[in-house]
C-alpha cells in the first residue's frame, strides 16, 4: 500500500488531475513480485473483482488515504459524473508463475525477483470476448476494436491502456510465439480512427471537409499499451481499461514512461483554439511576459489560480500579472478591460468548478 501510494504522490502520475477530472477514474493497482504469495493475493478466478481479502484491503487502503489525507471526497475534490465501481477497489496480482511473459515491473525496470507495483488510472473496465478464433493476430482486431469504441464514444484523444488478459487467451499468444511486445505493436498500429468515423456515433456536428479524413491512434506509441498477464484460468476472456495517465512502480522512477500534461495558456487575440491545436505557448517561453488570470469567484477556483500565479512567478519568470475576479469581469463593469487584457501576452480563464 505504501508502494502504491508513493507512485500516485509521483508528479508524473498527476493525481490531481485523476482525482479532480469529472472523468470518474480509478487507480488501478498491479502487483508484482514475491509478496503477491506473501500475503495470498488473488491467483485464479474473478482476478479484477471479490475473491481475495488482500485484492480488497490494498484497493480499499488506498482509496481511504485519498478521501481522508488528500480530501478526494466526492463533490469537493472529487468532481466525478458518475465514477465507476473501481473507485472502491482495483488491485490485481500478475500471473507470474504461470506465464512466459515478462512481467510488467520488469518491463518498467525493476530487478528481477523484487516485489513492486505499477499504479495506473484507469476508467471502467471493458470485457472483450473472442472464442471463434486461434489466430494471434485476430484476437488483437478484437482488443483495438474495443479502443475504437471507446475512441469514438468517450474520448478520441490518445492515452495509455491496459489490458489484463487471462491464461486462455495468453496461451494463444505464446503458441504463436508472440511476445507483450508483439501485442503491443498490432495494438499500435490497428487502434486508429478518422475524425470522420464521428459521424456514425451522433457527433457529426464535429466533423467538417477540413478535418474529416483527420487520424487519431489510441497509442502515442506501443508502449503506451501495459499488458498484464492475468491469473483467471478459464474462457477467452480480456479486460480493457482506458487509463488517461499511468504512473510508475513504486519508488522505482528510473526508465518510467512519462505521461504528463504541461499547463498551455489561450492566445489573447482568439486565434488559437483546442480543436486547431492553438493552445498556446508553453510557459518556458514566457519569460518577462504579462498573464492574465480570469477567476469566476469560487473559492476552489480562486485557490488553484493563486497556485497557477505562484508557479507562473517561481518557476517561469514571468513579469507581471492582471488578476480580474468575477465582480468586474465585464466591461459595463471596468471598461478598461478589453484594453488591459489585450496587453496581456496570454490569458488563463478559469469559468468551471
Amino acid at each position: 500500500m505504501v508502494a502504491a501510494i508513493r507512485a500516485m504522490c509521483d508528479e508524473r502520475f498527476l493525481l490531481h488531475g485523476t482525482s479532480a477530472s469529472t472523468g470518474g477514474s480509478a487507480p488501478l493497482i498491479v502487483v508484482n513480485g514475491p509478496i503477491r504469495r506473501e500475503i495470498a493475493m488473488n491467483a485464479t478466478h474473478n482476478a479484477l473483482a471479490n475473491g481475495s481479502r488482500a485484492n480488497a484491503t490494498i484497493g480499499r487502503a488506498v482509496r481511504l488515504c485519498l478521501l481522508n489525507l488528500l480530501g478526494c471526497v466526492p463533490g469537493a475534490l472529487d468532481r466525478s459524473t458518475l465514477g465507476h465501481p473501481g473507485k472502491f477497489t482495483l488491485c490485481v496480482a500478475e500471473d507470474e508463475e504461470d506465464s512466459p511473459w515478462r512481467p510488467l515491473a520488469q518491463e518498467r525496470g525493476v530487478a528481477d525477483g523484487v516485489s513492486a507495483v505499477t499504479v495506473v488510472a484507469v476508467e471502467s473496465p471493458r470485457q472483450v470476448m473472442n472464442e471463434w478464433t486461434d489466430d494471434p493476430a485476430e484476437l488483437c482486431e478484437t482488443f483495438a476494436a474495443e479502443m475504437r469504441a471507446n475512441m469514438l464514444t468517450y474520448s478520441i484523444w490518445a492515452g495509455p491502456y491496459v489490458l489484463v488478459i487471462p491464461k486462455q487467451l495468453r496461451d494463444l499468444f505464446v503458441a504463436a510465439g508472440w511476445q507483450k511486445r508483439d501485442v503491443r505493436e498490432y495494438v499500435h498500429r490497428a487502434a486508429r480512427v478518422r475524425r470522420e468515423d464521428w459521424r456514425r456515433v451522433g457527433k457529426s456536428r464535429l466533423v467538417t471537409p477540413e478535418n474529416a479524413g483527420r487520424e487519431f491512434t489510441a497509442l502515442r506509441a506501443p508502449d503506451d499499451l501495459l499488458v498484464v498477464a492475468a491469473p483467471a484460468v478459464v474462457r477467452r476472456q480480456v479486460a480493457g481499461g482506458h487509463a488517461p495517465r499511468p504512473g510508475p512502480p513504486g519508488g522505482v522512477p528510473d526508465g518510467v514512461k512519462e505521461a504528463t500534461m504541461g499547463i498551455r495558456v489561450l492566445d489573447p487575440t482568439g486565434e488559437g483554439s483546442a480543436e486547431g491545436g492553438g493552445l498556446a505557448r508553453p510557459l518556458g517561453s514566457l519569460r518577462g511576459a504579462t498573464i492574465g488570470l480570469l477567476d469566476n469567484g469560487k473559492a476552489n477556483v480562486t485557490r488553484f489560480l493563486d497556485h497557477v500565479e505562484r508557479v507562473l512567478r517561481a518557476e517561469h519568470g514571468i513579469g507581471g500579472v492582471l488578476r480580474r475576479r468575477k465582480a468586474n469581469l465585464s466591461a459595463p463593469a471596468d471598461p478598461d478591460l478589453v484594453a488591459e487584457l489585450a496587453r496581456c501576452d496570454a490569458v488563463v480563464s478559469a469559468v468551471g468548478d
